[in-house]
Parts: structure tokens; sequence; C-alpha cells
């Protein structure tokens, strides 16, 4: 016999099981709903919570609170700002290695342009402190920038003139630590 020479008897038979399979599913799915939203409820719910037993505890110091009258004083907020600390920067570097790069001119550059005579080193200025990354280590680095001046010029007294060495721009103008 075929599937579809089934008689409609057999049919409505095996509708009916089918409707009893369906049916059983069903309360089974109702069933398990309700066993999920009671677990939900035990563990999320306000009986999880002891707010009771608390507020049972609190209930102690309302008794001051209730008896007290109200006070009609007017009460003034005052507001304090506290002024940025200054040199802060320099506190949180102070701790770490420094690496000094002396930029200096080349010797056949260290020469006056007015009388042609020797330069010396006058001074130094730090143009910029950047702070470097190594990894596993943190370390600033200071570009020292070297001022030459002529010590012949110097005593005439006419015009001094000054050269200094040249630095490597940053990466980003304006980075260095001050």
């Amino acid at each position: 016999m075929k599937l579809n020479e089934k008689s409609p008897a057999e049919w409505q038979a095996l509708l009916d099981k089918k409707e009893e399979e369906i049916t059983a599913l069903q309360h089974q799915v109702d069933w398990l709903t309700q066993q999920l939203r009671l677990m939900q409820g035990r563990r999320f719910g306000a009986g999880s919570e002891r707010t009771s037993e608390l507020l049972d505890q609190m209930s102690f110091f309302n008794e001051t609170e209730a008896s007290a009258e109200p006070s009609t004083e007017e009460t003034e907020t005052v507001v304090y700002r506290k002024k940025k600390q200054k040199g802060k920067r320099e506190l949180d570097l102070s701790s770490l290695p420094t690496e000094r790069i002396l930029h200096e001119l080349p010797g056949a550059e260290q020469v006056c342009p007015e009388c042609g005579g020797p330069l010396h080193p006058c001074g130094q200025e730090v143009l910029r402190r950047e702070l470097v990354y190594i990894p596993a280590q943190y370390k600033v680095r200071e570009h020292i920038q070297t001022v030459y001046s002529c010590r012949q010029c110097e005593k005439t007294g006419q015009n001094t003139p000054m050269k200094k060495s040249g630095v490597p721009k940053a990466m980003i103008p304006g980075s260095g630590i001050s």
C-alpha cells in the first residue's frame, strides 16, 4: 500500500495521534516556561534581596529624624577650587633617566663672520625635552643647543656676532616637553 492509498479512517487515526503529540508537547513547553520563570524569580526577583532585614535595621536611625523638627535655616554652600599645581611635570619626570644630546657647530663653521676669528661656546640652552619610550622603560631626552660668540669681537666691543648650532626638528612641532 502506498502513502496516497490510505483509507480515510487511517488518515483520521494518524491525525488524532499527531494532535495528541502536539498537545502533550504544548503542555511540556508550558510547564518548562513556568519552571524557567520560577527560577528567574528566585534568582533575580525581590525575594533574592534581603531588604526586609536591612529595613528593620535602618529603622533604628529614623526615630531621631522623625522626632526632630525641620530647620528653617538657610545653608550656604562654599565651593573651593584647587589651583593647578605648577611644576608637576618636572616632578613626574625628575625620577626618569636623562639622555642629553649636545648639538654643536662643526669645526669649519666655528669662524666669526665679521673678523674671521675662532668662535668659542658662550652658553647652552635646552631647546626641548622629549619623553622617549623604549620597551619596558621611559627616559627623557634633552636636546641642548650650543651658542657661539667671537672673543675678538667681544674685546673690541663693536658688534658681537652669535651663532647657534643646528638642532633637528621635532617629529611633531611643539610636542616637546618644556
